[in-house]
């Protein structure tokens, strides 16, 4: 079966068939109460998230999200590491902007902040803009340093 609009109860049930274990046994266990609050896969999906969800001081936040990218890590893939930890310390979204841009090699570095606009709000939106714009053009910046 594929496409198509499938009903919220069948997208559960669907999930229901992937799961094993203990997963299975916590997810039998917990869905009647999830879906008495909600009825769809997204909550239910959350709700089964929760216990493994971090939660970071937001002093440990900052102090990662100003440490220095890994080289390993792509931009894309830096951009993702800032914005789970700015979520789960309750950060704001400018802190995930201004560490993208502290976090760039210096010759990117005055690019990406010359070019920040202090008149927008949309702040990850300026982020993403930001690895789409100098970071992949040139040299490969975007995925080797």
């Amino acid at each position: 079966m594929s496409g198509g609009d499938w009903p919220e109860e069948f997208r559960i049930l669907a999930l229901n068939g992937k799961l094993d274990g203990t997963a299975l046994v916590y997810f039998e266990r917990m869905v009647p109460l999830w879906t008495a609050e909600s009825p769809t896969l997204e909550h239910v999906m959350n709700r089964m998230l929760v216990p493994y969800m971090t939660t970071i001081t937001a002093s440990k936040g900052l102090q990662l999200m100003t440490s220095e990218k890994s080289k390993s890590r792509t931009w894309a893939e830096h951009y993702q590491y800032l914005t789970y930890v700015a979520e789960r310390s309750g950060c704001s979204d400018l802190h995930v902007l201004q560490s993208l841009c502290k976090s760039a090699p210096p010759y990117l570095q005055s690019a990406m902040l010359a070019r920040l606009n202090s008149q927008r709000v949309d702040y990850l939106q300026q982020a993403t803009d930001d690895i789409k714009g100098p970071m992949t053009r040139g040299t490969g910046a975007a995925t080797s340093t």
